[in-house]
């Protein structure tokens, strides 16, 4: 008797586990996720695009380069061949709409998150926007090893990065605007500065430390 008890609870704690593994490793699943179903129609650029419907859905928690940007083309590309003419599972953050009127959501496509593949693989940056900031950190893990690893938009050459940031030509050093550290436009470091988040400066602004990982 004593044996079968033990069996018993053996059985059930096994089953509570691999049901808490089932449910972590499902996370992109339908089953999980509560969200609706739609056909892309449209690709806009490389966070934005339209339904069948007419509405247009901004990817949340990324930012893709505008059409003036290094990169611009390629995100753009990518989410054609991910999303295009394909149905689409959205799923809502704390907030359902933008300035502008379109849906903010999260992207899933054939069981793949879209908004963290785009990240991942260097043709989006993270864009943390209270109160939508389920997947910060997860984010923005991806972010600094696409940073590391040099690709997609963070692996652009042609252009000093300092120029990719929205600085004009000239600049040598630029800085967070909440922040008195200053980094040089060849260090790999000054990547990781969000675009219309800097300052530049074309000599070493008086006041301003370098930073220590140049």
């Amino acid at each position: 008797m004593k044996l079968s008890g033990l069996i018993k609870i053996s059985f059930i704690i096994l089953l509570f586990f691999l049901v808490g593994c089932n449910k972590d490793e499902n996370l992109t699943s339908k089953a999980v996720l509560e969200g609706e179903e739609s056909l892309v129609v449209e690709v806009i650029d490389g966070d934005t695009f339209e339904l069948d419907n007419g509405i247009h859905v901004r990817m949340l928690g990324i930012n893709t380069p505008e059409v003036n940007e290094d990169y611009y083309q390629e995100a753009k590309d990518e989410l054609k061949k991910l999303i295009l003419n394909k149905t689409v599972l959205l799923v809502r953050d704390k907030q359902d709409k933008d300035k502008y009127g379109r849906d903010l959501r999260y992207v899933y496509v054939d069981n793949l998150f879209a908004n963290s593949y785009l990240v991942e693989n260097g043709y989006a940056k993270t864009l943390s926007i209270e109160p939508n900031t389920k997947y910060t950190e997860e984010f923005a893990f991806l972010e600094r090893e696409a940073i590391d690893n040099s690709k997609g938009l963070w692996g652009i050459e042609q252009r000093n990065v300092c120029i990719v940031l929205g600085c004009e030509e000239g600049t040598k050093y630029v800085a967070s605007k909440s922040s008195k550290v200053y980094y040089d436009c060849d260090c790999k470091k000054t990547a990781r500065l969000r675009v219309k988040e800097v300052k530049c400066f074309s000599e070493i602004p008086e006041g301003y430390t370098k930073s220590k990982s140049c």
